[in-house]
């Protein structure tokens, strides 16, 4: 009896993982949005220049208009990290303009 019983709970899943879960495999779009928040801002903050900073900003709402259009056109746990990829290139992307001042030399 005891050996069924210990048998029986050889396929147990490891203590932390949820592997019904597949939101968590999401992530990705947060993050490949968060790098192509960075690479876009860093290139533009080097470019001395005051179009460059004009442009950041405007890719910055673009960026962001673009990931709500995305989550209205998906379904299911992605509609949420597009919100989510939304809401933090905005707050991020905003905290850049302020932080980094444009007349820097």
């Amino acid at each position: 009896m005891m050996e069924e019983e210990l048998s029986t709970g050889g396929n147990t899943p490891a203590p932390g993982s949820n592997p019904g879960n597949e939101g968590s495999s999401n992530f990705y779009i947060v993050g490949y949005n968060m790098l192509a928040l960075i690479i876009y801002t860093l290139a533009l903050k080097f470019s001395k220049d005051l179009a460059g900073y004009f442009l950041d900003a405007v890719l910055l709402v673009v960026h962001v208009l673009i990931c709500i259009i995305l989550a209205i056109a998906e379904k299911g746990q992605k509609v949420w990290m597009w919100v989510l990829s939304a809401v933090l290139v905005l707050v991020i992307g905003i905290s850049t303009c302020v932080v980094i001042p444009p007349f820097l030399k």
